[in-house]
C-alpha cells in the first residue's frame, strides 16, 4: 500500500527517484514496471503512478465485454494517449516523458503522495496549496467518507 508524501528533485531529464519506501512496496509486485499517466480526476493536476496490476484492473473495468459506453470511450481517449510504461534505473529513478511533465506543470520540486494502490506525482507548490485547501475541508470531506462508508456495510 502506498501512503505518506515525500519531496523529491526531477533531474534536468526529467528523471526522479521512487520513495524508497515504494521500491519496498514495488518489489513484492508480481510484474515488475509502472503506468505513468494524467490524473483521472482532474487531467492537469499531477501526475498518477500504478503499479502494472492495478493499472491492468482499471482497464479491464473499462474493457467490459461488448461495446464502450460512448462517455467511457471519452474518458479512455483522454488517458490513454498521455500514459507509458516506465521501469526504474539501478538507481531508483523514473523517467518522466517531457510532455506530461508539461501537461501537469512539473517543473523542478516534486511531491510523491501514497494513494493506496497507485502513488501521484505533484509539483510541490501545487500540492502544497491543494493539500492545504483539502484540510481546511477535512471535516466536509469525512462527513462524505463517513456516508459512502456507512452506506456500504
Amino acid at each position: 500500500m502506498f501512503l505518506g508524501t515525500y519531496h523529491h528533485s526531477l533531474d534536468s531529464k526529467g528523471r526522479v527517484s521512487l520513495p524508497a519506501r515504494y521500491r519496498e512496496v514495488l518489489a513484492a509486485e508480481a510484474e515488475p514496471g509502472l503506468i505513468l499517466t494524467i490524473n483521472h480526476g482532474d487531467a492537469r493536476q499531477c501526475v498518477a503512478v500504478y503499479p502494472r496490476e492495478p493499472f491492468a484492473r482499471l482497464a479491464q473495468k473499462l474493457m467490459a465485454d461488448g461495446p464502450m459506453d460512448a462517455q467511457l470511450e471519452r474518458y479512455a481517449r483522454a488517458i490513454l494517449p498521455s500514459s507509458t510504461e516506465v521501469m526504474h534505473d539501478r538507481q531508483g529513478r523514473i523517467l518522466i516523458p517531457a510532455a506530461l511533465r508539461e501537461l501537469v506543470g512539473l517543473e523542478r520540486e516534486v511531491t510523491w503522495v501514497g494513494m493506496f494502490n497507485r502513488m501521484e506525482i505533484w509539483d510541490r507548490a501545487r500540492w502544497e496549496s491543494s493539500h492545504a485547501t483539502d484540510l481546511a475541508e477535512v471535516g466536509n470531506l469525512n462527513r462524505l467518507y463517513t456516508e459512502i462508508y456507512n452506506g456500504n456495510e
